[in-house]
Parts: structure tokens; C-alpha cells; sequence
């Protein structure tokens, strides 16, 4: 699995979602930038006191923008923006790739990791109007399956694992 950065068999992506009601409320301002030419993602420092933007003492320490470069970056902050990735964006950049390598026999695992709020559900489930990435590649599994003309196949197994982490608290739920 061969990822556009970097290489190698990990992919890690970053998806910054649009401000919550409550934020938009509050005024918050957007403290991430992304290039999608280069798919490098800054968090920009919070302003100072004196309007400082690049550096602001916080705690005796100094914050201070900071950089990162992702296998893909997805901006999707701001729908007006020329380079907001949808749904549908997230599905055809990792979703495919993800069921290509399926079908060659590898052992594939797509995880969200963040905070709460962050937007891991929507991203993975989505809603009914706008499905997520797990909706989208069951989806296409499924008529991929149903397509499949090789002689080879004669059955599928699905395992699916889930595991939330709530407050430290762990539950998991597994079908087979």
C-alpha cells in the first residue's frame, strides 16, 4: 500500500470539519490552514494579547504556528472554498484504494483518532443524505462481491471491530 507522501504501508490523512453551531456562535476563528499542493497542514498560534499571531507565551511556554505534511490533507471547513473535500472525496481518495488492497489479499484496518467533537463519526458513518467512508466501502464491497466473475472466489468473510473509548472507558461491539 503505497501512500502519494510518503510511502511505505500506513497512510495518515487529517480532515479539518467546518465549525460547530456553538462555535460559529461564540465567533471562533479558524486556527488550521491547509495547502493542498503540497498537503501540509499548519496550526497557527492563537492571537496574543497584542494581536501576536506567529508566537504567544502560554504557561511560560512559547506557542508558535506549527507545520505537518499528511499523505492527504482534507479541507473541509469552509463549502465556498474551491478545495473543500466532501464525502464523497474522503471515500474516493482512502475507500477505494482501501478495497483494491483488500482484493489482492492484504489485511486492511482504517481507524479515526481525535477528540471528541472532532468529526471522526461524521467522517466514518456520516448521515443518510451524505454517508461516510465505512457506508460507502460496505457499499462498494458489496457490488464488487456481487460482480466478481473469478472462478477463485467462493466465499467472503467480513470481520468488523469497533471500538469506542469514551472518558477511558472502553466498549467494543464485533459482528462476524
Amino acid at each position: 500500500m503505497n501512500g502519494g507522501g510518503g510511502g511505505g504501508n500506513v497512510k495518515v490523512v487529517v480532515r479539518v470539519r467546518g465549525f460547530l453551531p456553538r462555535e460559529i456562535q461564540r465567533g471562533a476563528h479558524c486556527l488550521v490552514h491547509m495547502n493542498p499542493a503540497t498537503q501540509s497542514t499548519t496550526l497557527l498560534a492563537p492571537s496574543g494579547a497584542q494581536g501576536q499571531i506567529s508566537k504567544v507565551q502560554s504557561r511560560s511556554k512559547v506557542v508558535e504556528d506549527k507545520t505537518f505534511t499528511f499523505d492527504n490533507s482534507f479541507w473541509s471547513h469552509d463549502e465556498d472554498d474551491p478545495h473543500y473535500a466532501t464525502q464523497e472525496d474522503v471515500y474516493n481518495c482512502l475507500g477505494e484504494e482501501f478495497l483494491d488492497h483488500n482484493f489482492e489479499g492484504y489485511h486492511t484496518c482504517i481507524f479515526a483518532y481525535g477528540q471528541t467533537g472532532s468529526g471522526k463519526s461524521y467522517t466514518m458513518m456520516g448521515t443518510p443524505e451524505n454517508p461516510g467512508l465505512i457506508p460507502r466501502t460496505c457499499e462498494d464491497l458489496f457490488q464488487r462481491i456481487e460482480n466478481s466473475q473469478s472462478p477463485d472466489v467462493t466465499g467472503v468473510t467480513l470481520h468488523e471491530k469497533r471500538r469506542r473509548v469514551p472518558d477511558d472507558r472502553k466498549y467494543q461491539n464485533e459482528r462476524y
